[in-house]
């Protein structure tokens, strides 16, 4: 038993392994995706509300948290002629991109 300071991926895994039961309050990181996305976690790709797929990319170390992330990236050739582009993607942004925990099915 401990506390959201505790609740990490890797300790999530770590005591999966060793088949011990946790009970850890999880911590902001472990929601993953954008709003208004559906997860296919069997294929690991979103798909938007249009239809439009986000593939898995790559695995990496975030910087700020360094904890492991998944990322996930459109094309910038998706939704070209989508009236809300500027709000979906922002204002700079050519392609939708995000990440979450690496150890989401673990929390």
């Amino acid at each position: 038993m401990a506390d959201k300071g505790c609740s990490s991926g890797e300790n999530c895994a770590f005591l999966e392994q060793i088949n011990l039961q946790r009970f850890i309050a999880p911590h902001g990181t472990c929601k993953g995706g954008p709003d208004n996305f559906y997860n296919n976690e069997s294929q690991d790709h979103y798909v938007c509300f249009q239809g439009e797929i986000s593939p898995f990319k790559k695995v990496f170390k975030d910087y700020r948290s360094r904890t492991l992330k998944k990322e996930y990236r459109g094309s910038t050739y998706q939704c070209k002629d989508y009236p809300i582009k500027k709000r979906y993607l922002g204002k700079s942004a050519k392609e939708k991109k995000f990440s979450y925990t690496y150890f989401k099915p673990e929390y």
